[in-house]
């Protein structure tokens, strides 16, 4: 065999071995290219599904948030008040008015008004006191009700029949929860300036309760005077 035929032979031979060897790392270098993939893949797939869980973790804790403000809501106290009749001013001068008083007050005028206090927490409410301003704030006159001081009125007449009038500045008062009562307040007015400050403002009347404080205005529109 000639030399040509042996070097022909030759690179023959380590054409097929280098043709082998790349032909086995292709392989090697494709199955790890799809095992790459495959990892990429689940690498994907537990991102995704540690996105859901931080989300349904953030959607828990907006669900915790918002119970826990229903619940500070449902214990916070919520008081209602309403004027339920005409404000009534009867002059303490008067025969014809006939005020029957368990705790006899000297001012020239008795302003009346009846109050309805809802309790609309669930739990109780103790309405403590009150105090009182003629017209509105920024422009009102501040009137000091000592608790022993606080009229108590048996009943009225302004005509034939005596009107009774029951919870006159009873205080304090205990409200269950959703519960309601109704107090009549008697605030001595002591002369026709204090009673024309209220006929131009009305009048706000301020209940401590348990924790806090609440506020109603009550007009001097529609006051009925005896």
């Amino acid at each position: 065999m000639e030399m040509k035929d042996i070097i022909e032979i030759i690179g023959i031979v380590v054409a097929i071995i280098f043709g082998a060897i790349s032909w086995f790392y292709s392989q090697k270098s494709k199955k790890i290219s799809e095992e790459s993939i495959e990892i990429a893949r689940n690498a994907n797939k537990l991102s995704e599904e540690s996105i859901k869980i931080s989300k349904d973790a953030n959607k828990l804790s907006e669900r915790s948030i918002k119970i826990a403000e229903e619940t500070m809501n449902i214990n916070k106290e919520n008081i209602e008040l309403y004027s339920s009749f005409n404000p009534i001013i009867l002059s303490n001068n008067s025969e014809k008015n006939k005020i029957v008083f368990i705790k006899k007050d000297y001012s020239d005028y008795i302003l009346l008004l009846k109050i309805q206090i809802t309790n609309r927490s669930i739990q109780p409410v103790t309405i403590k006191n009150f105090s009182c301003y003629l017209g509105k704030e920024g422009n009102s006159m501040y009137l000091y009700i000592n608790k022993e001081d606080m009229i108590d009125i048996e009943s009225y007449t302004t005509g034939v029949t005596p009107i009774k009038l029951e919870n006159v500045n009873k205080f304090p008062i205990y409200l269950q929860g959703n519960e309601m009562k109704e107090v009549t307040i008697a605030i001595g007015l002591d002369n026709s300036y204090c009673k024309q400050y209220y006929a131009k403002d009305g009048i706000q009347i301020e209940f401590k309760t348990t924790n806090a404080s609440k506020k109603i205005w009550i007009s001097s529109e529609h006051t009925i005077e005896y």
